[in-house]
């Protein structure tokens, strides 16, 4: 049986230095959700050498806005990337970011497919975040939404039509008439003060 030697790990041993373990998925996304846990008025740093009395407790807004964030850093569309969370009475029912259909290309990987000034190959967050919770037979009536910036007219209007009541944004983004349309459709939507804007990830 063949054995493969990791030679970078040999060279550092022969060398006398301990070699630097890497650091795992999940930790990884720890460390991401720390970081972006700052920008929407949580505490600057939730590490280890942080004081307890420097760590301030987010709201439950800024909560889940903050878990968009991480979720936005899944989507493949680098014109925008934008994450959803559906949440009902403080449960996470359902996540989604602007990527393709299943089975189809990516834009980071067969670039944009532009009409009309927008990119039709992706599907977006909000879609994909309904997709998953029909997928698993989640009913949504009565949830909130967190997203990180403004849902487009068609979105919110299958938003509303899914029963979703309450939106939370955190940046205003290409549909400055979003909140005519929410108030058409009896969709409280609710910009987060101080979240910072989507683009920041």
């Amino acid at each position: 049986m063949a054995v493969r030697v990791n030679h970078g790990l040999a060279s550092e041993q022969r060398q006398g230095r301990a070699a630097q373990p890497r650091a795992t998925a999940a930790e990884a996304m720890a460390q991401q959700a720390r970081a972006l846990a700052g920008t929407t008025g949580g505490p600057k740093s939730i590490g280890p050498a942080a004081k307890e009395e420097d760590i301030v407790r987010q709201s439950w807004d800024e909560y889940f806005l903050g878990i968009a964030r991480v979720v936005a850093t899944r989507a493949t569309c680098d014109r925008k990337h934008v994450g959803a969370v559906i949440v009902r009475d403080r449960y996470i029912v359902a996540t989604g970011y602007n990527g393709s259909a299943k089975g189809a290309p990516h834009c980071d990987d067969a670039g944009h497919d532009m009409q009309g000034g927008s990119c039709v190959r992706t599907v977006h967050a909000e879609i994909n975040a309904i997709a998953q919770a029909a997928r698993h037979g989640a009913r949504l009536e009565g949830c909130t939404i967190y997203v990180t910036c403004t849902p487009c007219s068609k979105c919110l209007k299958v938003l509303a039509n899914a029963g979703i009541v309450r939106i939370v944004y955190a940046e205003t983004y290409r549909n400055e008439a979003a909140s005519e349309e929410a108030a058409q459709l009896g969709i409280v939507l609710e910009r987060l003060k101080g979240a910072a804007h989507a683009n920041d990830i």
